[in-house]
């Protein structure tokens, strides 16, 4: 287990119990190494003082789910001035340093914790210079959407981590780092960035690989060595050539295989969902009824099948 895993599974700040919600989940970038993403919420004020974290060469990402007032900060012991927070806001945190604060207002957050190294590795992946540091002071309220629709679209999966597939989770992790690296740590790529999309050869066989297991559990990190491509070539070019990134694509063959399914009347509804590759018969009821408008049972009926 790393030790930015171990951070999220036992917070530094506090004893489990103390929190109404805590679940974390492992993600990959690319293929230059993980990160994790962890859900913290308490709904009684009160909560205290925190203990300092173990200092490590990592940055926490907070998108606050919840409004609160100014409170007090401390990093390596110094008080700092902290800005109130604000729903969808985001607080950049460098674990470099050793930080303790007085939480005595009810919160929930959902937090990002990006190793050095992942953003070293997508600096190398776009030959561009390394990033020094992500700047994101907090003094200043910083609403970040881009972060809030990420962390809100990981939050079904910190939930419910059997319905999560890696490559969902895998290209989370690369638009949620690539964005901090551009925002908040000054990344530019360099003038050899790939541009183009996937040849004929290389878009059958990726697409092949996809069908082949509809589960959706092969990584970006495998697709790309199909195409001999970086993690992070491949998800541009791909979506350059299908319009789609490798997870949504997915979702709409596995969608599109459902329907043809439930026309078959001796297809139960439970079979439908694994042959499509679906955790469960509730995780295929709530996708399906979310992108046509109608749940399996009800089209199925309204088409005849």
């Amino acid at each position: 287990m790393s030790h930015v895993t171990e951070i999220t599974r036992q917070p530094f700040f506090a004893v489990g119990k103390r929190l109404d919600v805590a679940d974390e989940l492992l993600l990959k970038t690319f293929d230059r190494g993980s990160l994790s993403v962890a859900q913290y919420r308490r709904d009684l004020p009160g909560f205290g003082m925190t203990t300092p974290n173990p200092t490590s060469d990592t940055y926490m990402a907070v998108v606050h789910l919840r409004s609160f007032e100014p409170h007090g900060l401390w990093r390596d012991g110094h008080h700092l001035h902290r800005a109130g927070v604000r729903r969808g806001s985001l607080s950049i945190i460098d674990l470099r340093h050793s930080w303790t604060t007085d939480l005595q207002q009810p919160f929930n957050s959902i937090n990002f914790f990006v190793p050095q190294h992942v953003l070293d590795g997508l600096a190398e992946d776009l030959r561009a210079p390394k990033i020094g540091r992500l700047t994101c002071p907090l003094d200043a309220v910083h609403r970040d959407d881009v972060m809030l629709h990420l962390a809100l679209s990981l939050r079904p999966a910190l939930e419910r981590p059997w319905e999560a597939t890696r490559l969902f989770a895998d290209q989370i992790a690369a638009a949620m780092s690539t964005h901090l690296a551009f925002t908040y740590g000054g990344l530019t790529p360099g003038a050899e960035r790939v541009k183009g999309g996937l040849s004929p050869v290389q878009e059958r066989r990726v697409k092949e690989m996809l069908m082949a297991d509809m589960r959706g559990d092969v990584s970006l990190s495998d697709l790309a060595a199909a195409c001999g491509l970086s993690a992070g070539h491949f998800s541009r070019a791909f979506k350059r050539t299908t319009g789609l990134p490798p997870h949504r694509w997915l979702m709409e063959q596995r969608l599109k295989r459902a329907k043809a399914l439930l026309l078959d009347p001796s297809r139960s509804l439970a079979d439908v969902a694994t042959t499509c590759g679906f955790a469960d018969q509730s995780h295929f009821t709530r996708v399906f009824s979310d992108r046509v408008g109608a749940t399996p049972g009800a089209w199925k009926r309204l088409m005849g099948g």
